[in-house]
């Protein structure tokens, strides 16, 4: 860059006002000398993002880019916690669970009520199977919008997570993003968990353990049955029970073809069906698995560990599978009805030794 290389001097009003310190100065200059030059020279046209300056040589890198400094709007109901993106919908949520009046919408099917009118048009799809939301890729069809959005993210994770993990093949948006997750295959655990001091790859780790094993709080609610639940993924799988959606199957196995709904999901079956890979070992005695997981619950059966409490009284449980089971000696909950007969069951397998008898 000089003073005679026969490029503009001139700085714009938009651009100057963005500049508080000589280095972004200098910074700026050098993202504009380079943007210029590309265009005098005839190349690629070049991408520039306004608010930092870097240039791209794609439209698609520059939006990828650009969600690095999208902030999001976080509007959280202050008597559960819920977070949403927008005040509209935290308004929402408040009616319909917390106002605490009469809900004048009646279901004519079940007969649960709703405060809103939006509320129970939506539960009728789950009598009547309606689905009139189209995604415009793949024409599957869904029955309410917020599938609909949540079914295009697998689109969009095909084609915006160019960063991907060798050991596990998931993907990600940012190489930050991708470099966050490689920690989690090492044995390097630097969060600890203050109340019991177990060690974790990550700080969302930790926070989900705290969740899960320490405070048991359960902020996510089901606005259909109001039910409640620990995290949003555990909800999003109980409201599949509702809506009868299945999760989408987008991974293919090269060699058997069969489709998975996630990369992981691919790699277990891949192992499990073809290669017969089992990476993770025992330390304790020579058997190996195929899972990281399946490993760390083997583990407790040689330490003893039972992280899992009854919420009824004192027992403990190696998996959270088996506290559940467990508390419905409590609750008297029998979720598996018979088909044919109509009994119920506490346990899917003490109704498929039922079915049998039929």
């Amino acid at each position: 860059i000089s003073a005679d290389d026969g490029l503009p001097q001139n700085i714009c009003n938009f651009c100057i006002k963005k500049l508080e310190f000589s280095h972004n100065f200098t910074q700026q200059v050098k993202n504009s000398d380079e943007l210029l030059r590309g265009r005098l020279a005839g190349e690629e046209k070049v991408q520039l993002c306004l608010t930092c300056h870097k240039s791209f040589k794609t439209k698609t890198q520059l939006t990828r880019h650009k969600k690095t400094h999208a902030v999001i709007p976080r509007h959280i109901c202050d008597k559960c916690g819920k977070v949403y993106k927008e005040s509209g919908s935290l308004n929402k949520h408040f009616l319909a669970q917390h106002s605490g009046k009469e809900r004048p919408y009646k279901c004519s099917e079940c007969l649960q009520s709703f405060n809103l009118r939006s509320t129970l048009i939506r539960h009728l799809r789950t009598h009547s199977g309606e689905k009139p939301f189209s995604c415009d890729i793949c024409h599957k069809f869904y029955p309410s919008k917020s599938y609909l959005n949540r079914h295009l993210k697998i689109h969009s994770e095909v084609r915006d997570k160019p960063f991907i993990c060798e050991i596990c093949s998931k993907s990600f948006a940012l190489k930050d993003g991708l470099k966050a997750h490689l920690i989690t295959h090492s044995a390097e655990k630097p969060h600890q968990c203050n109340q019991c001091e177990k060690t974790f790859a990550t700080k969302g780790s930790l926070k989900s353990h705290i969740q899960y094993i320490h405070t048991k709080e359960k902020n996510f609610m089901c606005q259909i049955c109001a039910k409640k639940f620990i995290t949003k993924s555990v909800l999003n799988e109980h409201m599949r029970k509702h809506t009868g959606e299945k999760k989408e199957k987008v991974h293919q196995c090269n060699t058997c073809q069969k489709k998975v709904s996630s990369s992981t999901h691919l790699k277990v079956h891949i192992r499990a069906e073809h290669t017969g890979e089992k990476p993770y070992e025992c330390e304790f005695c020579p058997k190996a698995f195929i899972t990281r997981q399946a490993l760390k619950i083997h583990r407790r059966y040689h330490t003893g560990e039972k992280p899992f409490k009854c919420s009824f009284c004192c027992k403990c449980f190696v998996t959270n599978g088996s506290r559940i089971i467990h508390e419905r000696v409590h609750t008297g909950e029998r979720p598996y009805i018979c088909a044919t007969c109509g009994d119920t069951f506490s346990q899917s397998s003490s109704l498929k030794t039922h079915m049998k008898s039929h």
